[in-house]
């Protein structure tokens, strides 16, 4: 749905221009080009005036070293989402369309799935956007870096969506106090923006458990502070494994189709695990047989090893675009073939809408 995306960035920038962070626009038909910018209307990143509305009000130059960005980044999003995205989608469905059949380790591997599906979905989104964008010659903000590299959930949410999340901390956490007025009021300020951000997800108690079981991570990591930085003997590995089942517990009821279905199969998790499943080849069979989940873990494989990467501050593109002209070519050739011989016109290719195309 593109209604609350749309609101947002308009709504952003009249409170910018109300608080004097930027001047108001008196240009319509930029001010319009700037809230329809259509690279980011549907799914984001929400823009602000003072980067997206400044370029348009100055004028922006292409060159040929953009349109090569933005084409490697629409690349690697179609990636993302037509290998990725859209081969697990299917699993995910079939495992929570009927999660009473099945067993609380298959339910475990789904979720999981799903914490990759959509991260792959929406980041696949935000890439070819950001990229549509560079290929004209704009520049958007960067809505994802790395956010399964993260040490905590709070920095989870400091590189997932970022353009919302920061849009929920200039507009809603500041105001309300921000973290200014004591502890107990920051704990409170928290908790309110993560169960408005689940509500603006759909009007269903699941999406408001999820927001609101985020907030507690984040409230209960805050007061433990002081104890977790003492302790230096915890691998960043471990952190970001610890961090990823925390939040894939949460995905879990965002995907559910009620708050109900979330505790069935939090129960089944805990009480029908049945781990033998995933030793007599039930499992496989039931996720689509050997050679697919080889391919989905070659293909997960890649994306872990680009975030990466990305995460040690390595520039990638730049990289790229520094080998030689073969070894250059064979990447970008390779990029294309692996999206359509295991994307759009692979054996079990099955397309999707994108999952944030409903909020």
């Amino acid at each position: 749905m593109v209604f609350p995306f749309f609101i947002f960035q308009a709504f952003g920038y009249v409170i910018d221009v109300y608080k004097g962070k930027c001047s108001s626009e008196k240009n319509f038909i930029k001010y319009a080009a700037f809230v329809a910018f259509f690279p980011n209307l549907l799914s984001g990143p929400i823009e602000r005036a003072d980067n997206l509305l400044r370029q348009i009000s100055e004028g922006v130059e292409g060159n040929l070293e953009k349109v090569k960005t933005g084409l490697l980044q629409i690349a690697w999003g179609l990636y993302l989402k037509v290998v990725l995205s859209n081969n697990i989608a299917p699993i995910v469905d079939v495992i929570y369309e009927n999660h009473s059949a099945y067993r609380g380790i298959e339910i475990i591997i789904a979720t999981i799935l799903f914490g990759i599906q959509i991260y792959c979905d929406f980041a696949g989104y935000s890439y070819m956007a950001v990229g549509s964008a560079r290929v004209l010659g704009y520049t958007l903000m960067d809505n994802f870096r790395e956010p399964y590299f993260s040490g905590n959930v709070a920095d989870f949410w400091r590189r997932w969506h970022i353009s919302l999340t920061s849009w929920f901390r200039d507009y809603v956490y500041i105001p309300l106090g921000g973290n200014r007025k004591g502890k107990i009021r920051k704990y409170m300020n928290t908790m309110l923006v993560f169960l408005l951000s689940g509500l603006w997800h759909g009007a269903n108690w699941s999406y408001v458990f999820w927001g609101g079981l985020n907030g507690c991570y984040i409230v209960i990591e805050d007061f433990f502070k002081s104890i977790f930085h003492k302790n230096k003997k915890v691998p960043f590995a471990i952190s970001c494994i610890g961090t990823f089942l925390l939040v894939d517990y949460a995905w879990m009821f965002f995907r559910a189709d009620s708050f109900r279905q979330g505790l069935d199969m939090t129960r089944m998790i805990f009480f029908n695990l049945n781990p033998e499943y995933l030793f007599n080849g039930t499992v496989i069979r039931e996720f689509g047989g050997g050679k697919k989940i080889l391919l989905l873990v070659m293909g997960i494989l890649l994306l872990t090893l680009v975030d990466y990467l990305q995460y040690k501050k390595n520039d990638i593109i730049k990289n790229i675009f520094s080998r030689f002209g073969l070894i250059r070519w064979g990447i970008y050739l390779g990029l294309l073939l692996i999206i359509l011989v295991f994307g759009i016109y692979g054996y079990s290719y099955e397309q999707t809408q994108f999952i944030y195309f409903q909020f």
